[in-house]
């Protein structure tokens, strides 16, 4: 509500009452929603969101609405045993969330995506690579980790 304090009681009754997801998605669908972008530590909602789409546009839900559900973009995931190795190392999965995003037709601003970083270009040969591998090799991780 307008004026609402966001105080700890307001943050404690966050918790504990039940969220009116259904009637969120179905606004949503409503309004024509095409792209949701999860901001969060984990793909929670966005996944949930796709597969209460349909459910919502076919049922009782938004009438009159589009049936296709809206792309959903995840920041940020947890690592965990299918998130690549390298994942973390690249800055987690938000580089791959803004190449979703400009990918479906949002806006990106680029210049502050690797702001502080520092980059700079590599010239290359123009000469194919006389067969040679110029690859990283990749790391064993059990090799790695193991004791000498």
């Amino acid at each position: 509500e307008p004026g609402e304090a966001l105080d700890g009681a307001y943050w404690r009754r966050q918790a504990r009452e039940p969220g009116a997801f259904e009637p969120c998605v179905a606004t949503m669908a409503g309004l024509g929603v095409d792209v949701v972008v999860e901001i969060g530590p984990s793909a929670t909602l966005g996944p949930t969101i796709a597969r209460t789409w349909p459910a919502l546009v076919d049922g009782a839900g938004a009438a009159g609405a589009d049936a296709r559900a809206p792309v959903v973009i995840a920041s940020l995931r947890r690592p965990g045993p299918e998130m690549e190795p390298q994942a973390e190392q690249r800055g987690g999965d938000f580089p791959e969330a803004v190449a979703r995003a400009y990918e479906v037709g949002l806006a990106v601003s680029f210049a502050g995506l690797f702001a502080g970083e520092s980059r700079r270009r590599v010239s290359l040969p123009s000469y194919p690579f006389q067969r040679r591998r110029h690859w990283v090799k990749k790391r064993d991780r059990q090799l790695a980790s193991s004791p000498p």
